[in-house]
């Protein structure tokens, strides 16, 4: 992006991709919870502290993402593009890995629902409605780890 020519949504796809690159990690978390930290449910800690430190890992896993947002504003994005971005990356993975305790999915279903994900931002990325879709997004994975989290299968 250059001042002249600013077109933040083919920034957005190749930030975004890497993002859903990061799905695949999202599973492979949910994996080895599954398969070793199934302990974890039986120990006294509420559901929503539960939430918050999945919060804090998909926050530090994003870490690097932010600073790459940083690092582009104000000359290559805008600031409020880029909070879009950051927002979006992070409600993502949060409602990735609440879908997870949907179903146990095989690693080609989660995909499939990765990439219907990614249609979906697309349509709401033509209609420049990313943050209301981030938001959205947030608010799902909120209310799937809420009322999925103690019904997922743990074996």
């Amino acid at each position: 992006n250059t001042l002249t020519t600013y077109d933040f949504s083919t920034v957005f796809w190749f930030f975004n991709f890497g993002i859903i690159a990061n799905g695949i990690l999202v599973y492979r978390i949910r994996e080895f919870e599954t398969s070793y930290l199934s302990f974890y449910r039986s120990l006294a800690v509420s559901l929503p502290k539960r939430l918050l430190e999945y919060a804090l890992v998909y926050f530090v896993l994003l870490l690097p993402e932010f600073i790459t947002l940083g690092k582009l504003v104000p000359i290559h994005l805008h600031y409020n593009d880029a909070a879009g971005f950051a927002l979006s990356s992070f409600s993502l993975l949060l409602l990735l890995h609440s879908i997870t305790f949907l179903h146990r999915f095989s690693m080609n279903a989660y995909l499939r629902i990765v990439l219907l994900i990614a249609v979906i931002q697309f349509i709401f990325l033509i209609f420049s409605s990313l943050i209301l879709l981030s938001l959205l997004f947030l608010l799902l994975a909120i209310l799937l780890f809420m009322f999925r989290y103690y019904k997922s299968h743990c074996h």
